[in-house]
């Protein structure tokens, strides 16, 4: 048997792209004496040593475009012999693992059984999982024999490292190339989803746990020397590598990984809110906190003012003040000048506000 007449041409069953570099066509022989009387042989589509050959293409997935089995009888012809033929994706369960099957009638010494799977897997699965099964009929009164059929396995298919293969896959060419070569397998039972249809899903939380990690942080004070600290703006954390260690089983320390993998911290503290004052007359008297129980100062004025009765007068301090932003002043009276029939107005200092602090005082008259 010629390889070339065993194998569908690859030519006929794939057209070739540019970018060839990330896909190939992939062709694959193998020959066996096998022998199968009343017990089934279960064989790998592949050997391992073709599953380390494609692991080392670089290669991660393959299409099976098609898939052969030839068997040949190692004794005289007319012998009332017949063979089941499997063709198995053992992922799967009952006969979903049936991918085509096909009843040989050895009457004539030799069958060529084809498939057409046009199925995309892993190179792994595709190792580990597709495989043919072989039982025979015909052969209870077989002895003292080391083998009594030739199997021949084939396939043609395309390597890829990306999951678009995205090539031209011709399944005519293939049925008109082996219509005249061998038996075409009977498709496995197939399956709908109208049963499916309908059902209600249920979805559980995500497994998936990411590490996090801060990119800021600020800090605030608080009352009696506490320190309130705040971290934010999170983003996926580094997973940094597993340690090493030496033949003492001492940690093994890398500068390299120290550079890489070292978590900083940006402290971003609040300024401290500040109130700039500005002696703007030699006579000025600068803020102080003079008042039990006040939170704020005690603004004096500069000079004496005289107020006539009934009337009121502009007080002046001598000082500018400067507060911080996003904030303002107020000039609040004492409540202890209103008892001496005065008035005190103050108002309100806004942040960009520049100039001196005045206040304005009226004088009243209590009747008796």
């Amino acid at each position: 048997m010629q390889e070339r007449a065993s194998i569908v041409p690859a030519e006929v069953l794939y057209q070739s792209r540019r970018d060839d570099a990330h896909h190939r066509v992939y062709a694959h022989r193998s020959e066996e004496a096998v022998l199968v009387t009343t017990n089934q042989v279960d064989r790998s589509l592949i050997q391992p040593k073709s599953f380390m050959q494609l692991q080392r293409s670089g290669m991660c997935f393959i299409h099976m475009g098609v898939i052969q089995v030839r068997v040949q009888i190692l004794h005289r012809q007319e012998e009332g012999t017949l063979l089941l033929i499997i063709f198995r994706d053992n992922r799967w369960q009952g006969d979903q693992a049936i991918f085509a099957t096909m009843e040989v009638d050895l009457t004539r010494g030799s069958q060529l059984v084809y498939m057409i799977p046009d199925t995309m897997l892993t190179i792994s699965d595709f190792y580990r999982n597709i495989q043919i099964s072989i039982l025979a009929r015909g052969y209870e009164g077989w002895q003292n024999s080391e083998a009594n059929i030739l199997v021949t396995r084939g396939m043609v298919g395309r390597l890829s490292n990306t999951p678009n293969v995205g090539f031209a896959y011709e399944i005519q060419n293939v049925v008109d190339y082996l219509i005249t070569h061998g038996v075409r397998a009977l498709p496995g039972r197939r399956y709908n989803t109208r049963e499916l249809l309908g059902q209600n899903w249920i979805i559980n939380q995500s497994s998936i746990n990411i590490p996090m990690q801060p990119a800021e942080v600020s800090t605030r004070n608080l009352l009696e020397g506490r320190i309130s600290i705040q971290f934010d703006n999170y983003q996926a954390a580094v997973t940094a590598s597993q340690p090493h260690y030496n033949q003492r089983d001492e940690e093994i320390p890398s500068d390299e990984e120290e550079v890489h993998h070292q978590i900083i911290a940006v402290l971003l503290e609040d300024p401290e809110e500040i109130l700039m004052v500005k002696r703007i007359s030699d006579s000025a008297i600068l803020l102080k906190r003079k008042t039990e129980g006040s939170a704020g100062y005690d603004l004096a004025i500069n000079r004496e003012q005289f107020v006539p009765k009934k009337d009121k007068s502009i007080l002046t301090t001598g000082v500018c003040i400067q507060i911080p932003k996003g904030t303002y002043a107020r000039i609040a009276p004492r409540s202890s000048a209103a008892i001496r029939g005065l008035i005190i107005m103050g108002g309100v200092i806004d942040e960009d506000y520049r100039g001196e602090a005045h206040g304005s005082l009226r004088r009243r008259i209590f009747s008796s």
